[in-house]
């Protein structure tokens, strides 16, 4: 299974579905549009019962019906992702129920936010097994963007179409994520964290914190505040791209070598050829 980039809006099959987060507002927002969203809450029967507001839902859309257009001209206003199925709802909210608690690394469990467009376009890209993610899905579209990309101001429509031929229900068992999976979200993380710090930096480029923030935790700076306060000294010090190794001590002690090591080295001369 692979995620296209996609040009544009993408023809879609009927029957529609969108699966978001709704805060206060945007339901009744969506009965001006659809005649019969019938909203389900995906939480609704599975171990997340007792946080149901709190999890996305489910509404039925169609091709003719106002928010398709509305979706398609503003979807950072409603984020979420778009399906296609033609099996019955009620085999489609069991495969997205299946989706939300994860086992990975042996026993551990997760709750996995893949109804959110930054998670799917870091989680989708790494998912090969098509028929196990996708189940009666026949299309799978979202408007999202990874945290360089959102640097940079861009984003693009992405999709998942299920293959012809391939069965419509997905095996029984709990979904398990591997490790290419776990790689990726993971790596959004550490993405999200550099886009925080590189928010309140403007004079730097997000894909120098982000060099920074991975020699940080190179260096052992696996703690928020040890790591913010680590790339704080590294931006202070930008001509420094490297450093040397640091002794082992208390995190503390630590940074202070480092602080001291930037501010005692003379900067290197910028390449003059």
């Amino acid at each position: 299974m692979s995620v296209s980039i996609l040009e544009g809006f993408p023809y879609l099959s009927a029957p529609l579905y969108m699966l978001l987060e709704l805060d206060e507002g945007m339901l009744p927002r969506i009965y001006q549009m659809e005649a019969a969203p019938d909203p389900q809450p995906l939480f609704a029967d599975t171990e997340l019962s007792a946080h149901l507001d709190q999890g996305p839902w489910l509404v039925r859309i169609t091709s003719e019906g106002q928010y398709l257009a509305a979706y398609r001209q503003a979807p950072e206003q409603w984020p979420g992702i778009l399906l296609a199925s033609s099996q019955p709802v009620e085999a489609l909210l069991t495969q997205l129920r299946k989706m939300l608690v994860v086992q990975f690394d042996g026993q551990r469990k997760g709750v996995l936010r893949y109804y959110d467009p930054r998670v799917a376009s870091y989680l989708f890209p790494a998912t090969e097994a098509a028929q196990s993610w996708l189940g009666p899905i026949e299309q799978l579209v979202w408007h999202g963007a990874t945290w360089p990309e959102c640097a940079h101001g861009t984003g693009h429509w992405r999709g998942l179409q299920r293959q012809a031929g391939s069965p419509a229900t997905a095996p029984s068992g709990g979904m398990v994520l591997d490790k290419v999976q776990i790689a990726a979200l993971e790596q959004q993380q550490i993405e999200a964290f550099a886009y925080e710090c590189w928010r309140t930096q403007s004079q730097a480029d997000f894909s120098q914190v982000l060099g920074y923030l991975q020699q940080g935790l190179a260096a052992g700076f696996d703690e928020e505040q040890s790591l913010n306060t680590y790339l704080q000294l590294r931006l202070a010090h930008p001509r420094h791209l490297q450093h040397p190794p640091i002794a082992a001590g208390q995190v503390q002690w630590r940074l202070q070598q480092l602080q001291a090591w930037l501010e005692a080295t003379p900067a290197p001369m910028e390449n003059q050829g």
